[in-house]
């Protein structure tokens, strides 16, 4: 038996942009290759053997679901490895995060892990919509238990761990592979070896935000490396091509390079590659995506915010194209002097997909005016109706501008972190005082100023 306890606490983000679409394909093709291959290997080898590797608690923005990846899906995943060198079957073993209930999760009869390998199991509980490598609980960020269990009833542990309060985005793992201590590793490697030793690409920055027109930019990013890093390239790409151009060190493991300025309405997009004295090469594109950066020469940002939104709507603002519907909806608000025009502006509910919903051009909202998007799903209704609905226990809303590469507003609720839970059925959420900070509102302003209204007498029963 080997169990192990993490008595330090575990820090953070990472971005999914750019020309990574092929790249992320490429990643999912080989994460359905490695599941598929775990289906079919013919194994003897001792359960015995297997151990925990890795695991990531507070998954924010590291690792999407594979079986999932336009729900803008983060689960929390561990690791198992298979150090012998002969392929395991894990017919007849568990998962649990409680030692109390060995049994809580069956692995999937027919699956296995062949020799030196790994597979990665996701605590989202979906185990019953998603697959064999979903469980039926989740991680805990605070402090949890994973154990791998086998043997008559599932009663012999076979390895375990136990840890405390976790950094989001940062996953813990053994090193080396299946025998070394637990340590915090700020490159999570799910299905591969946590001894990572090509360069680490962080902290990618620019300057200025948003350039105008023919302004240069200088791009900045962390690079570090357990030897040294022997080049590091900045990589920017406009309608015009690709060009790649040497970064300088500018000391503490900081590295820029500068963009030359391009004529107003240009879209550039960037991102960074290091190679180490060894030829080890990054982004290691086996389990991680670029970091990456895009913006539009120019671009000012128009002052529009999103004000209201009723995401559960019962017998409230009813349809005005589909009278007796009562669909989701929300409300943009114009805050200046002046009508401000929504030609290449985007809705989404999935921040990390900015181009959504298209509002239609033409649309203009007057100087301190509303305009009101119904969240049905029903865009042949008119211009009004998004491609999306809203989902009152956890959601988002995103205002993009500049082909989606700037978020001009936003609002989010039912995540960790977010400034507030579920929402209320029938009970708006807005910004008081409009353009003001988010809070219950109580009574429905559609398309007029927002207000507070008594709790007691505007909130229906079963929403208090």
């Amino acid at each position: 038996m080997r169990r192990s306890n993490l008595l330090q606490s575990m820090t953070k983000p990472w971005l999914l942009l750019f020309f990574g679409a092929a790249l992320m394909g490429g990643l999912l093709l080989t994460l359905a290759a490695t599941a598929r291959a775990q289906e079919t290997t013919p194994a003897a080898g001792d359960p015995g053997a297997l151990t925990l590797n890795e695991f990531m608690a507070d998954n924010e923005t590291k690792w999407i679901d594979p079986d999932d990846p336009g729900l803008d899906e983060y689960p929390d995943w561990f690791e198992l490895y298979n150090p012998s060198a002969q392929a395991v079957s894990l017919d007849g073993l568990y998962l649990s995060d409680d030692p109390a209930l060995p049994t809580k999760f069956a692995i999937t009869d027919g699956l296995s892990i062949p020799a030196g390998g790994y597979v990665v199991f996701y605590a989202d509980k979906e185990e019953d919509k998603e697959g064999p490598f979903h469980v039926n609980f989740r991680l805990s960020k605070d402090s949890g238990f994973i154990g791998l269990f086998g043997g008559d009833q599932g009663q012999t542990e076979i390895d375990s761990v136990t840890y405390q309060q976790q950094e989001t985005d940062v996953s813990v793992g053994r090193l080396p592979d299946g025998t070394g201590d637990w340590r915090r590793l700020d490159r999570p490697s799910p299905g591969h070896t946590n001894d990572v030793t090509s360069p680490l690409i962080s902290n990618l920055t620019r300057d200025p935000e948003l350039p105008a027109a023919n302004q240069p930019v200088t791009v900045r990013a962390t690079i570090t490396d357990d030897v040294a890093v022997a080049s590091a390239t900045l990589i920017y790409t406009t309608t015009s091509g690709s060009t790649e151009t040497a970064m300088a060190s500018v000391g503490q493991d900081r590295y820029e390079a500068q963009i030359p300025g391009f004529p107003a309405a240009t879209l550039v997009a960037y991102t960074v590659r290091a190679q180490d004295g060894d030829g080890q090469v990054a982004p290691d594109r086996r389990f991680e995506l670029p970091l990456t950066g895009r913006y539009v020469v120019g671009y000012e940002i128009p002052p529009l915010v999103i004000n209201e939104v009723i995401a559960d709507n019962f017998l409230g603002l009813e349809d005005p194209d589909d009278p007796g519907d009562y669909p989701d909806w929300f409300e943009l608000y114009n805050t200046s002097n002046v009508a401000v025009s929504l030609d290449g502006l985007y809705l989404t509910d999935r921040l990390d997909e900015p181009l959504t919903f298209a509002i239609t051009d033409g649309l203009t909202i007057p100087a301190h005016g509303y305009v009101i998007f119904y969240a049905d799903n029903d865009p042949e209704q008119g211009p009004f109706h998004t491609n999306f609905k809203l989902n009152r226990n956890k959601e988002a809303i995103g205002l993009y501008g500049a082909q989606g590469t700037v978020l001009i507003d936003s609002v989010k609720w039912g995540r960790a972190g977010d400034p507030v839970g579920a929402l209320l059925t029938n009970v708006p959420y807005g910004r008081y005082g409009d353009g003001g900070d988010w809070q219950y509102l109580y009574c429905a302003t559609p398309g007029e100023a927002n207000r507070l209204c008594n709790n007691l007498i505007f909130v229906p029963l079963a929403a208090r």
